[in-house]
């Protein structure tokens, strides 16, 4: 059978990225798949855009790339993003009912069995130009999500190959050799944090990483409002300038009851916040860092902070610029 395989977006047209990197992690599992299906004797054309093609002429490149190699199937390779978890693949409506379906369907619980990660199953999308501007049944794979910790967890301890490895099962099946040698010993997730803002003299709901657990799908603290309290729950400490007081003391603990020694803040509007990480047992987890961001009423987030250090390069030791702070997020990340 001839396949036309691709890997989604380009550095130019970047993917999703938080936690993993689409484009580099598609890339992987892309080369991975087409060297595993040339072995399996399938002739494969690998239609991926080159790297310094933008959108939209990165995917008009890829659908015309397939259609040109006249291949019966073309599997295009993504990550997904929106805080969810695990594996689904797309393909379009007309090919409901047919091999399309079969083979989204097929290649999702492959790909989810083989990450230990939930099976979101086939869906259909009429809206996507991999779909529906190539000419062979085409599916369009999500591998797994972002900006999901189990996620960047099961993708670091399986690793690209062996994903591959069972997209070629699930599409053409006869492996023509051992299953992949295993990857090297999986890497432990990056811990998760938690934190919540007062704003508007109310508690929002409480974060975990960049995920509302409120339901909002926000990817970050706050309403729009000043932010007046910030409480966060790590090892280390924050601390933040307000209004009212300027610097206040460094804060250890997390508890939003306790306004005096639980959280940071006097109920004036923030200016500006820092945030220390101190690794507890780097040879469990490795050395981690906090990142964290903020933005002021009405505006953008400023560039992120990494601890003291402001990754802008202009050498600020906090997150801010003298304004009046109403968004903030934060997330670990290995040094």
């Amino acid at each position: 059978m001839k396949i036309a395989v691709n890997g989604g977006h380009t550095p130019t047209s970047p993917g999703a990225g938080m936690y993993l990197d689409e484009v580099a992690c598609d890339r992987a599992i892309k080369d991975a798949l087409v060297a595993e299906l040339r072995a399996r004797g399938h002739e494969v054309a690998d239609c991926t855009a080159d790297d310094w093609m933008a959108y939209p002429l990165e995917l008009n490149t890829q659908v015309s790339r397939a259609n040109a190699s006249g291949a019966e199937l073309g599997i295009s390779i993504h990550l997904n993003a929106g805080g969810g978890t695990g594996t689904e693949v797309l393909y379009h409506p007309a090919s409901a009912g047919g091999w399309g379906q079969q083979v989204a369907q097929d290649v999702s619980a492959a790909v989810a069995s083989r990450l230990g990660l939930p099976n979101r199953g086939a869906k259909q999308r009429s809206d996507l130009w991999w779909l529906n501007g190539t000419s062979m049944t085409a599916v369009l794979v999500e591998v797994c999500f972002v900006d999901h910790r189990a996620d960047e967890a099961a993708y670091n301890a399986v690793g690209p190959a062996a994903i591959a490895f069972a997209i070629a099962d699930a599409v053409v099946g006869g492996s023509a050799g051992a299953t992949p040698a295993p990857e090297p010993a999986p890497v432990p997730a990056v811990p998760d944090i938690r934190y919540r803002v007062r704003a508007g003299g109310v508690w929002l709901p409480e974060m975990v990483d960049r995920t509302d657990t409120g339901g909002s799908g926000d990817t970050y603290a706050g309403n729009g409002q000043p932010i007046e309290y910030l409480a966060m729950d790590f090892p280390g400490w924050y601390q933040v300038c307000t209004e009212k007081s300027g610097w206040l003391p460094k804060v250890y603990a997390y508890n939003p009851d306790d306004l005096e020694n639980g959280c940071a803040g006097d109920g004036s509007p923030i200016k500006y916040v820092r945030c220390y990480y101190e690794t507890q047992d780097p040879d469990s987890t490795g050395w981690l860092r906090i990142r964290y961001a903020v933005a002021n009423v009405g505006c953008g987030f400023f560039a992120e902070m990494e601890d003291l250090t402001d990754l802008s390069g202009y050498g600020d030791d906090a997150a801010g610029n003298g304004g009046t702070i109403s968004a903030f997020y934060a997330y670990l990340v290995r040094a």
